[in-house]
């Protein structure tokens, strides 16, 4: 028999006013692990430096689930499964939304990011 702890991140295992984890919620995450249950995230988020401390508070994450299910990682960070935007899609929507635009009206401000992966050291913004 396994068992499985699979929470959510904003406004479950972090609080919506405030981004860091709770000494309650960090304990017992912590009892499940060392309890041998498997701990994991499902969350619309991508992984990056907030996820980079979370595994530090918590030893022993496993498989987690970011982007509302487009990136699968095992415990190690290392990619299961990732679904990833054509090139000719990412093409249309840096066409359309170049310099912060929508199609070229500049009343109409907006601000695109489609990502799997923080990768750090990688150009996170396009000019």
């Amino acid at each position: 028999r396994k068992s499985i702890v699979v929470t959510d991140v904003d406004g479950t295992l972090f609080s919506f006013a405030g981004r860091d984890l709770s000494d309650g919620n960090r304990r017992a995450l912590t009892e499940c692990v060392e309890s041998g249950v498997h701990v994991s995230l499902a969350t619309g988020r991508i992984p990056g430096p907030w996820f980079d401390a979370l595994k530090e508070q918590v030893p022993g994450i496993g498989a987690c689930v970011f982007g509302n299910g487009a990136l699968v990682v095992d415990g190690s960070g290392s990619p299961i499964w990732e679904s990833q935007l054509p090139d000719e899609i990412v093409a249309a929507v840096r066409e359309y939304t170049l310099g912060g635009c929508a199609g070229g009206d500049s009343a109409a401000r907006l601000c695109v990011l489609a990502a799997t992966r923080w990768e750090p050291g990688a150009p996170h913004a396009i000019r």
